[in-house]
């Protein structure tokens, strides 16, 4: 991570990194000793060590994930006899494969086309493009914007501010960075004019955009959840959809639901600690809402901005969510056998038992990207009615849905 002003890390922080890599690595290899040879091996800890310790040294997310994946190759391809030009080949060769593997049909081949099948990657990488182009209309629509003065109407002092920021978060659940960016930037002069200083703010988003999305029955980081247990349920034969170990794993969420409790009794008790207290005293009795040195970019300013002339309504942006949410339940319901339960039980929907069945019966990953084109059919088709923006604007805000999509599905692919 920089410094403060932009430079290299500091030494401290570098030799910190390496002793906490060094010593899990020599921890990892001590334990392995009393494991059977079977089981993986102990390296196996050091390429996700290692794009932590190279993300939190560099700030660069992307490239400390490529070089896991690169070392995670080497690791698999390495091998005591073979020669290091050889092993370091064979490791470039495996991570290139898997590369590959993560976004292309194990079956595919050029000179055999009817090969080619989707996969499970590949819907979630689509879910993920269609969220956040259903984010962009819907910022160009203005949608978000008419939530957030919405809830302003409610914000007549500090502690109702951050109660309405927190609530602007809840009602963004689809992804956490759009809801950062989003709620931050829309809730800037609602807690400006209530002299609520902006590491207030950023706590508030933060502390909700990311429980929200860890909870929510639909969202950017449940699908790719979603995936990677449904995987896990095949490889062990547990006999449960992938979504249905979701569900069953929500009580143990402990971080998401203490946090987002910890922020309603932080906003309506207004009671601070350490540098937070210390920042809204600053912010109430002089007026500076940020520290010394702190500066808004112009890009960060006009990130939420709406389009020219567009109509400002809420349901621009609650609409295509709702709309998200229902056709992924109703999906979901029917695709699980959910009909089969109306025949005998006209109330079966009303059943806890029910939906449990349903839930772990139903292929939710095809239902999530159905669901999210469904939810940008009608962002774009409120923006051109409801808003009044122009078809052309709307092909651009998606064009610019797919440059943002591009960085989550790079991370997805490599992590």
């Amino acid at each position: 991570m920089n410094t403060p002003t932009g430079g290299r890390p500091d030494r401290p922080r570098v030799l910190l990194a390496l002793a906490v890599f060094i010593g899990v690595s020599v921890a990892a290899c001590a334990a392995s000793a009393a494991r059977p040879v079977t089981d993986a091996p102990w390296y196996g800890i050091v390429p996700p060590l290692l794009a932590v310790v190279a993300a939190l040294l560099t700030g660069r997310m992307l490239a400390s994930l490529l070089a896991a994946v690169f070392v995670g190759g080497w690791l698999s391809a390495w091998s005591a006899t073979a020669s290091p030009l050889a092993t370091a080949g064979g490791g470039v060769c495996r991570a290139a494969r898997f590369l590959w593997l993560s976004v292309m049909s194990p079956e595919f081949s050029l000179l055999a086309p009817g090969s080619y099948r989707v996969t499970d990657s590949q819907l979630i990488l689509l879910y993920v493009v269609l969220i956040m182009a259903t984010i962009t209309v819907v910022l160009t629509g203005g949608g978000l914007q008419g939530v957030a003065n919405w809830l302003s109407r409610f914000a007549r002092g500090r502690r109702s501010a951050q109660v309405a920021t927190f609530l602007a978060g809840l009602l963004i659940f689809i992804d956490d960075y759009a809801n950062t960016m989003v709620v931050g930037t829309t809730m800037r002069p609602v807690t400006d004019r209530q002299r609520i200083s902006r590491e207030k703010l950023a706590f508030l988003v933060d502390a909700t955009s990311a429980p929200i999305a860890g909870i929510a029955l639909i969202s950017t980081w449940i699908g790719y959840e979603v995936g990677l247990l449904g995987e896990i349920a095949g490889t062990l034969q547990i006999g449960r959809s992938g979504y249905a170990m979701f569900l069953d794993a929500l009580g143990f969420r402990f971080y998401c639901i203490t946090m987002i409790g910890f922020v309603v009794f932080n906003a309506v008790s207004g009671l601070d600690f350490g540098p937070m207290a210390a920042a809204e005293r600053r912010a109430s009795r002089q007026g500076k809402l940020s520290g010394d040195g702190w500066r808004l970019s112009p890009r960060q300013a006009s990130s939420a901005e709406p389009f020219p002339g567009a109509r400002i309504h809420a349901a621009t942006a609650l609409t295509p969510m709702l709309v998200m949410l229902g056709v992924f339940i109703g999906s979901m319901w029917f695709a699980g056998g959910g009909g089969r339960f109306l025949t005998t039980d006209p109330i079966a929907p009303l059943r806890f038992s029910a939906w449990r069945e349903v839930f772990g019966t139903a292929k939710s990953i095809p239902l999530l990207a159905w669901a999210s084109g469904s939810g940008l059919v009608v962002a774009c088709l409120l923006s051109l009615l409801l808003a009044r923006i122009s078809a052309p604007a709307i092909l651009r805000s998606l064009w610019v849905g797919l440059k943002v999509a591009s960085l989550p599905a790079s991370v997805l692919i490599l992590a």
